[in-house]
């Protein structure tokens, strides 16, 4: 019999497997698998709800692990599957039962919350019961919907006793009835194939990225070409002209990693004992700078676990001085060091957003702006940092016109960025350093390319800047399935880099 708990630490909380051996030897209780103190201290909480319902405690070894033990595990919703685990220890019934809650001293299961992230771990582990506190109050309709879509049981609970009898009669029911537990597990739909962890519903869902976007065309046309070409991106603008919208979008982007940076990714999970069920590569980076992804005592830092996508950085203007010397270091080398001794391999596109003054009103056409000149300057410092130049696009972003514009010409925008990569990919087959057009720049900035930068932007005022726009200008011919760059992306290439963001509006 296989018991689960759930670790409420994420959105849609983690199925936790606990493992119970008991067997004959001096009479103990250990709990391992990176629990943390609040769960050791349920030993104790649980030996007595055991008891106080009338229950036997085993008077031998018991060792409960918790799996996977590779990061730590907290919160008092352990109690109950661990007390359940230890009630069937030596069960030969095989059944996969998910249960949380936490337990008094008097056996009774208080109300915990998380019991929606419980029904969704429940159909991911092919669960048949699913135990909650009966205060969680699930609703008829979903004990009714999962009992007949997933068969599976849904017990609501009071007490421990409550909650062993119910699973004794569950089991019985199961193995009389026409549906045998066998037959239970092998029928129960995978969670990939029946739950749809999309929020839309298949009547809702985007047709494409940028569906529901009136207008920017110039905005959404830049954001295609980082996306697909992996350069930097830095949208400038009002307040409310949709800087923040178009970067929530790129998550909707799927495209496919090379084989070289996938291999990487797998790496780095495999070192830290993690599975790469991410499918979203869009890591939102703190601005306040109060938790750093790029921290060593994380294991591993979170940035790490994006190698290869993209890293949106809302505001800017609001980076701490360390995160911007860390972002600097990682786009010209392409590695993150943790330690002298210790390096990984990290790539990423920056995808970031700035309001031009404090009160986000510089520019608009229906507001008007009062910030001084000083406070506009402090406002604007990080942008006259290094940083700014490893942006290889850089786009005010203007109100759209919502009486003229539309929505149209970006039907097909996911085909073109998939066809755009696959043509990079065969580009670069052969070069060790470059993966993407976005590259060029930084990691292999050999003299004919350069040469031939510059033979297609001569007015470029070093060779970084050429290649730069050499780079975006070839993403754009990508785009277009073009195996050369026309005069129509010389142009764009010039017209999607702003060099002068802070002298772009005046008042």
């Amino acid at each position: 019999m296989a018991f689960f708990g759930l670790q409420n630490k994420t959105y849609n909380g983690e199925a936790i497997e606990i493992q119970c051996n008991i067997h004959q030897g001096f009479p103990s209780f250990d709990i391992t698998g990176l629990a943390d103190e609040i769960i050791k201290e349920s030993k104790d909480r649980i030996r007595a709800s055991i008891r106080a319902e009338g229950l036997r405690f085993p008077q031998e070894t018991i060792l409960v692990n918790l799996s996977p033990p590779s990061f730590k595990k907290t919160g008092t919703s352990f109690d109950l599957p661990i007390a359940l685990s230890i009630l069937f220890g030596k069960s030969a019934i095989t059944a996969n039962i998910i249960s949380l809650g936490e337990l008094d001293l008097n056996g009774r299961i208080l109300k915990t919350p998380g019991s929606e992230s419980i029904l969704i771990n429940a159909c991911f582990k092919r669960c048949s019961i699913v135990v909650v506190p009966k205060d969680n109050a699930i609703s008829e309709k979903d004990k009714e919907y999962y009992l007949n879509h997933y068969r599976m049981k849904i017990l609501e609970c009071s007490c421990l006793q409550e909650a062993f009898d119910g699973i004794l009669d569950a089991l019985n029911e199961l193995e009389d009835g026409d549906n045998n537990l066998d037959d239970l597990r092998a029928s129960t739909p995978l969670f990939d194939d029946e739950i749809d962890t999309n929020p839309l519903s298949e009547d809702t869902k985007l047709k494409h990225p940028f569906e529901g976007i009136i207008g920017l065309k110039t905005e959404k046309e830049a954001l295609a070409v980082a996306i697909a070409g992996g350069h930097n991106l830095l949208f400038f603008g009002g307040r409310g002209v949709g800087k923040s919208m178009l970067l929530e979008r790129c998550q909707n982007f799927k495209s496919k990693l090379d084989e070289k940076t996938e291999h990487e990714r797998e790496k780095i999970y495999s070192v830290f004992n993690r599975f790469d069920d991410n499918k979203v590569r869009c890591l939102y980076l703190d601005t306040s700078g109060k938790n750093s992804v790029f921290q060593e005592r994380e294991n591993p830092p979170e940035i790490l676990l994006y190698h290869g996508g993209s890293v949106i950085i809302d505001e800017i203007t609001k980076l701490d001085e360390k995160t911007i010397s860390t972002l600097q270091s990682v786009n010209d080398t392409g590695l993150l060091r943790l330690k002298k001794d210790l390096t990984y391999p990290l790539r990423f596109n920056m995808l970031g957003s700035f309001n031009p003054c404090p009160c986000g009103a510089l520019g608009s056409k229906n507001s008007v702006c009062y910030c001084s000149e000083n406070k506009i300057s402090a406002h604007l410092k990080n942008i006259a940092s290094p940083l700014i130049s490893r942006f290889d696009i850089v786009t005010a972003v203007k109100e759209a016109d919502f009486l003229h514009d539309d929505e149209s010409g970006f039907d097909d925008i996911e085909e073109r960025i998939e066809n755009a990569r696959v043509r990079m990919l065969k580009r670069y087959k052969d070069d060790a350093d470059i993966r993407l057009n976005g590259d060029i720049a930084v990691f292999n900035r050999s003299a004919e390319r350069i040469r031939k930068a510059y033979m297609y932007f001569p007015e470029s005022e070093s060779p970084r800047e050429a290649l730069l726009y050499y780079g975006v200008a070839l993403t754009l011919a990508d785009l277009d399935d073009s195996d050369e760059i026309k005069p129509i992306h010389r142009e764009k290439a010039l017209l999607l880099k702003v060099k002068s963001p802070r002298e772009y509006f005046t008042r």
